[in-house]
């Protein structure tokens, strides 16, 4: 294990130079982790791209955090996504929209209030493996 943790630790791209941390910046007021093993993408990206042991998913466990800029938009779902206090009154919404679709609908609904109050939205690196059993059509009908 220690040999494979060196392995991907000598072979990642981020070096100095291409990306810094920014100071001045206020921290977002959301916060969405990717999830490894597909819980970021849809159905309709699953069913061509799965194999019997499941979507193999991952993702840099080197990328640095990315937050948008005010105007720019990304879909996330609520799994592994933290709100700060500042960003609660963005979770009532859509209450009567299907479970699946609450979240990307809710997530666009979202992003353009925090913009309008001067917060922002972050995505950050994987940190969780998500284990999906197959109904990947139920997925598609949900998300309908």
């Amino acid at each position: 294990m220690k040999d494979m943790n060196l392995r991907i630790f000598q072979n990642h791209k981020n070096g100095p130079g291409r990306y810094c941390l920014c100071h001045k910046m206020r921290t977002a007021a959301v916060q969405h982790g990717l999830v490894h093993k597909g819980p970021n993408a849809d159905a309709l990206y699953r069913i061509p791209h799965s194999e019997k042991k499941g979507l193999d998913g991952s993702f840099n466990k080197f990328a640095p955090p990315i937050t948008l800029a005010p105007g720019t938009y990304a879909p996330w779902n609520y799994q592994n996504t933290l709100f700060h206090g500042r960003a609660f009154f963005t979770l009532i919404l859509l209450a009567t929209v299907g479970s699946r679709a609450t979240d990307l609908w809710r997530s666009y609904f979202a992003q353009k209030l925090l913009h309008m109050v001067g917060e922002t939205v972050a995505f950050y690196p994987a940190n969780a493996i998500q284990t999906r059993d197959f109904h990947y059509f139920d997925d598609i009908r949900s998300e309908e």
